[in-house]
C-alpha cells in the first residue's frame, strides 16, 4: 500500500511538471492595512479555477508557509487533488502567510516572531478574507521544514482558529527545548476535536524530537504521524502532503456501508451532521447515499436500495443522471429488468429536457 502511494505521488509530480492550465488556481492580490504592523501588507490568495462566490457549499481555507521555491508545486498539487469531486480533498482557497518581518531560517525554526504573525492573521487577515470571500469556518495550516515549525507553532497557539494542520518534515532540531516543550504542552491541552498530521523527514537530528511529539500525543485520535525518513527530503513534502490531506478529509466518503445498513438513510444523514460539526458547513450526502443503495442492491436487498433512491429522487425528481446512476447500480447487481425500467425513465426525462448527449448515452445502456 505504501509503495502504491509513493507511485501515485510520483505520477502526481509528473502532472505538476507538465502543468494543467485548465485547473490552475487564480491569484488574487490584496492589501491589508495592518494596525498591528502600522503598514500595508500584501496578501496572496489563490482561488480554485472555478471559484464561485455564490456556491452553497463554502470553501475551506488553507494557510501555507510555503516559500517562493515551493509554492507553485504545492498549488499544482492542490489543483490536481481537488479538481474532481472524488479527489482526496475538496477545493480550497490558499493563503500564503504574509511576510511580517525579515528573518533567516534559524529564527523561523525557533518561532521567535510567530506571536506577531499569529496576531496579524487572527485579528486582521482572516477576518478580512471571511468578509470578502465564500469561506467556511474551517482553516488548515500547512508547512514544510522550517516553515513547518511556524505552522505547528501557530496551530498550537490558536485552537479556535485552526481546525487542522498538515506539517511535513518539520525542522524540530533547529528549535530549542523551550519551544518544543511549549508546543507539546499546548497541544496536549487543545488538540481535542482538531486534526494534526506530522511527517518525519530524512534528517536524522529531527527523529528524537519527532518521537517525543508523537509519544506526548498518544491517545489523541486526532493526531497522526508518518515516518518518511527513508524517502528523499525534498520529495517527502509532496508525499507527506498527499498522506496528510488525504487522511484529514478521508471521513467525507463512507467506506464501510455495513455499519449504516441497519439505520439506512437516517444513519447516513446523522453521519453528515457530524461532518457538518467538524467542517463548519454541510456536505452533500448524495454520493454516500448512492453508495448505501449500491450496498443494499449488492446484498440482494432490493426494497432497501429503492428506498434510498426514493429519498434522493423525491428531492431531485428531474435529475437525469441520478436516474442513470440508479439504473447502473441495479444492473451491476443483476437486477436487469429493474435497471431497464429505470433507464427508460431517465431517457424520457432526457427527451423532455432535450438533452441529446444523455439520450445517446442512455440508449447505449438500454442496448446492453
Amino acid at each position: 500500500m505504501y509503495q502504491l502511494i509513493k507511485h501515485f505521488a510520483f505520477c502526481l509530480l509528473l502532472c505538476v511538471i507538465t502543468s494543467v492550465n485548465a485547473i490552475e488556481a487564480k491569484l488574487d492580490t490584496l492589501s491589508l492595512d495592518s494596525k498591528l504592523l502600522k503598514r500595508t501588507v500584501p496578501l496572496s490568495l489563490y482561488l480554485p479555477f472555478n471559484y464561485d462566490a455564490e456556491r452553497k457549499t463554502p470553501y475551506p481555507l488553507l494557510i501555507t508557509a510555503a516559500g517562493d521555491s515551493q509554492i507553485n508545486v504545492l498549488l499544482s498539487q492542490i489543483d490536481w487533488l481537488s479538481h474532481v469531486d472524488f479527489g482526496p480533498m475538496p477545493q480550497v482557497l490558499v493563503l500564503r502567510m504574509p511576510a511580517v518581518v525579515e528573518q533567516d531560517k534559524f529564527d523561523t525554526a525557533k518561532g521567535e516572531r510567530n506571536a506577531l504573525l499569529g496576531e496579524v492573521l487572527a485579528q486582521e487577515a482572516l477576518p478580512m478574507l471571511s468578509q470578502q470571500y465564500n469561506l467556511a469556518p474551517f482553516h488548515i495550516l500547512e508547512g514544510f521544514s522550517t516553515a513547518g515549525n511556524v505552522a505547528l507553532d501557530l496551530f498550537s497557539r490558536y485552537p479556535k482558529l485552526y481546525q487542522a494542520a498538515v506539517i511535513t518534515s518539520p525542522a524540530l532540531e533547529l528549535a530549542d527545548d523551550a519551544w518544543r516543550t511549549a508546543v507539546i504542552e499546548r497541544l496536549q491541552k487543545n488538540l481535542a476535536k482538531r486534526s494534526l498530521f506530522v511527517s518525519l523527514g530524512s534528517f536524522s537530528g529531527n527523529k528524537p524530537h519527532f518521537l517525543s511529539l508523537q509519544q506526548a500525543l498518544v491517545g489523541h485520535d486526532a493526531s497522526q504521524f508518518s515516518d518518511l525518513s527513508k524517502d528523499n527530503y525534498i520529495g517527502g513534502h509532496s508525499l507527506g502532503f498527499l498522506l496528510g490531506i488525504s487522511r484529514l478529509f478521508a471521513d467525507r466518503e463512507i467506506v464501510d456501508f455495513a455499519v449504516f445498513a441497519k439505520e439506512g438513510v437516517e444513519g447516513v444523514l446523522q453521519f453528515h451532521q457530524k461532518l457538518a460539526a467538524k467542517y463548519g458547513y454541510s456536505l452533500d450526502p448524495t454520493d454516500n447515499l448512492k453508495g448505501l443503495a449500491s450496498y443494499y442492491y449488492q446484498h440482494q436487498q432490493l426494497a432497501a436500495g429503492d428506498a434510498v433512491y426514493q429519498h434522493l429522487l423525491t428531492q431531485q425528481p428531474s435529475d437525469v443522471l441520478l436516474h442513470v446512476r440508479k439504473g447502473q447500480a441495479l444492473h451491476a447487481s443483476a437486477y436487469v429488468e429493474q435497471a431497464k425500467q429505470t433507464f427508460r425513465k431517465a431517457l424520457q426525462l432526457a427527451e423532455q429536457q432535450q438533452n441529446q448527449e444523455a439520450q445517446q448515452f442512455i440508449t447505449r445502456l438500454l442496448a446492453q
